[in-house]
């Protein structure tokens, strides 16, 4: 696979949360979809325990789930607007 079809099939942002309940909230809703999902920088707020600002806790997901993971994502407050 070259470099640039790795790129393309990259995970990709689709929300950002500030707190790792919601952000767990979204993963759950996604697996549950069989999206494959994860979180990015979870960690930070759950070693912390608290809520981090400017939406540090990112899930991504593969670009080819990014409509069907809008949809289920749209009710957990940390949906990116669409480009």
């Amino acid at each position: 696979m070259s470099k640039k079809n790795q790129a393309a099939d990259a995970p990709v942002v689709v929300a950002r949360y500030s707190d790792d309940f919601m952000a767990n909230i979204g993963l759950t809703k996604l697996h549950e979809a069989g999206i494959p999902a994860m979180l990015n920088n979870e960690t930070a707020a759950t070693v912390f325990g608290m809520q981090l600002p400017y939406n540090t806790i990112r899930l991504l997901v593969f670009p080819k789930d990014i409509e069907t993971a809008r949809e289920l994502l749209r009710d957990t407050g940390g949906l990116l607007p669409e480009d």
